[in-house]
């Protein structure tokens, strides 16, 4: 009797284990083909719940952007981001965010230490230095970024090098309204800086009410990497023109020559331009460069028009006429860009290079040439 009970006690045991088992094993994840969503089954055997949790992708519009250049006088030039919604997105989007850029951002205050102390009167002043700091920065940042009416503009500033990389305007978190919605344009977005104009990604999400991972959501495992993915193919990204090539002061052909040739070895890894295409442009760099430093003009004009036709042979009816804004037909859209450590060699675009980037280097180069022709 005894050997029966305790062989119906291992049974029971075993069945109550089994089945935790099993329940533990049918965490999953599906798509909702009608919706978009995607559905996270959640299961915790301890207390035998289950959790289910709807995570809306914020990628659902399609964004279509007009970036224009144009010189603002005193050395400046004037960067202008329209952004119009399609008619057929799902989502309205809540902001869009640049990166790519670098700008070296001037009379910053100097940067305050950590305080490390106990002393309350000493924090206090620390405090207020703080936020004297602060509001001297945003002032020098509110007076380079233009908001479009209702949003807001921000440049994140390395705090040590005092540039700028990334930059961008968001929806007003009081005023829902301000949300770009299906078949609404945003206009105003702008800023004002010296530099010349590089390639960014502007990266755009849409309006959701979950965001991001909630707290109790597993931190390692299938779903967790499934979740991973999901968060990092929600941005949508646009390739736009961005300040980012410095003029050198006093100013130096050969010098800026050699910023642009800088600049377009970083373009592969964006996925806006194929190794091919940099190479044959690198090779006119290499005449381009010593011309400009031996003042050759007539070496000059024959690299830049080399530079000029690899430009214009990729893209149909662009002309230096579309350099500063572009025509209505060639509004900048989407691409598939993932950054991977072999980005070079598998990068797919439309073109050997980007509309974009060659409008970024044609307006340089028009630059440039001006520049050449004005030298004795």
């Amino acid at each position: 009797m005894k050997t029966y009970s305790l062989l119906l006690k291992l049974v029971i045991f075993s069945s109550l284990l089994m089945s935790r088992v099993a329940f533990a094993a049918v965490d999953t994840v599906r798509h909702d083909v009608q919706t978009g969503d995607w559905i996270f089954t959640l299961n915790q055997p301890e207390t035998n719940q289950q959790k289910i949790w709807r995570y809306v992708p914020r990628n659902q519009f399609k964004p279509i952007v007009t970036d224009s250049f144009q010189w603002a006088g005193k050395n400046q030039f004037l960067y202008s981001y329209d952004l119009r919604n399609d008619t057929k997105s799902k989502q309205s989007i809540a902001f869009m965010w640049v990166s790519q850029a670098r700008m070296e951002i001037k009379g910053l205050p100097a940067k305050v230490p950590l305080y490390e102390g106990e002393d309350t009167v000493l924090f206090k002043a620390w405090r207020a230095k703080k936020d004297i700091a602060y509001d001297q920065k945003k002032k020098i940042i509110q007076s380079i970024i233009k908001p479009p009416a209702d949003w807001s503009g921000d440049i994140d500033i390395d705090s040590d090098t005092s540039i700028g990389h990334n930059f961008g305007w968001f929806s007003s978190i009081e005023n829902t309204a301000s949300d770009l919605a299906p078949s609404k344009t945003l206009r105003g977005a702008g800023l004002s800086r010296p530099e010349l104009p590089g390639v960014g990604i502007m990266k755009m999400l849409g309006e959701t009410k979950e965001r991001g991972r909630p707290a109790d959501f597993p931190d390692s495992g299938p779903l967790s990497d499934k979740l991973d993915e999901l968060l990092d193919n929600d941005p949508v990204r646009v390739p736009v023109i961005v300040p980012a090539i410095t003029v050198p002061i006093p100013y130096n052909g050969a010098e800026l020559a050699k910023n642009l040739k800088q600049e377009i070895s970083s373009w592969t890894d964006l996925g806006v331009a194929k190794q091919d295409a940099i190479d044959r442009l690198n090779r006119q760099f290499d005449v381009l460069i010593p011309a400009l430093q031996g003042n050759n003009k007539a070496t000059v004009r024959a690299a830049a028009y080399e530079i000029f036709k690899e430009l214009f042979s990729h893209h149909h009816h662009l002309s230096h006429r579309h350099f500063d804004t572009d025509h209505h037909d060639h509004e900048t859209k989407p691409i598939d860009y993932k950054r991977k450590a072999t980005a070079h060699s598998q990068t797919s675009t439309e073109a050997p290079l980007h509309r974009v980037a060659a409008r970024a280097l044609g307006i340089n180069m028009m630059y440039l040439l001006t520049r050449s022709e004005m030298m004795p």
